[in-house]
């Protein structure tokens, strides 16, 4: 009964005194999680989801070029900088906010006992899961996709701090430097994030390239291209 009442209120535009003490904040957090779970799609939409399990993939190298289980953190935080600028405006701005709060509630974890992960798996299957997967395949990439959310809470300050170099696309930039079309295709999106996926190896990058006839673009095949076929 308080949760229809608070929704009816929020509905109506009032000005809720939450200090009152006439709602519980288990109210605030399942109104919350019911108004993500109506949404059409995830929050991170289903269009991202293969980008997003490239990412959890992404791995530190030894010093002879090869993968170790280590995960390199500064290239997800930077990969998932660039693939949030894909999102909408509405879905990027509820996001931030969303992680913002589950960010300072973790902290608290001490009091609330409500960790990165916890938290991640209370909110995971309303911006991450989608709704689309059958149940198999929902299971087999269960834990990317929690861990995924896990990271966007643990770093989601650093995620949406930018910096002094502004992104493509970012509201409010300003272009001072003239781009070259000459080299605009490896200032794409789509060069950027695949850069951050596979990293500076070149022979990765050129791996299932071929040179298409003439008057054709060349195609790409590189097994991270299905994450990236949204560019």
């Amino acid at each position: 009964m308080r949760q229809q009442t608070l929704r009816e209120q929020l509905n109506g535009g009032a000005d809720i005194d939450f200090s009152s003490g006439d709602f519980h904040p288990n109210d605030v957090a399942t109104l919350l999680k019911s108004f993500l779970g109506e949404l059409p799609e995830p929050l991170l939409t289903h269009r991202h989801l293969h980008a997003h399990l490239k990412i959890t993939e992404l791995t530190l190298f030894d010093d002879q070029g090869n993968k170790t289980s280590a995960p390199d953190k500064e290239r997800q935080i930077e990969a998932l900088q660039l693939l949030l600028m894909l999102l909408p405006t509405a879905n990027r701005t509820l996001l931030k906010l969303l992680l913002d709060l589950l960010y300072h509630t973790a902290k608290q974890q001490d009091k609330n006992k409500m960790s990165a992960h916890n938290l991640a798996l209370m909110f995971a299957p309303h911006v991450i899961w989608p709704k689309n997967m059958n149940a198999s395949d929902l299971q087999e990439n269960l834990k990317k996709l929690n861990s995924g959310m896990a990271f966007l809470i643990k770093h989601s300050q650093k995620i949406f701090r930018l910096g002094k170099q502004s992104t493509p696309g970012t509201p409010g930039s300003a272009n001072t430097t003239p781009t070259s079309k000459k080299h605009g295709r490896s200032r794409s999106f789509g060069g950027l994030i695949k850069k951050k996926v596979l990293g500076n190896h070149p022979a990765a990058d050129r791996r299932g390239r071929h040179v298409s006839p003439p008057g054709k673009e060349n195609i790409i095949s590189d097994p991270c291209d299905p994450c990236l076929s949204i560019l």
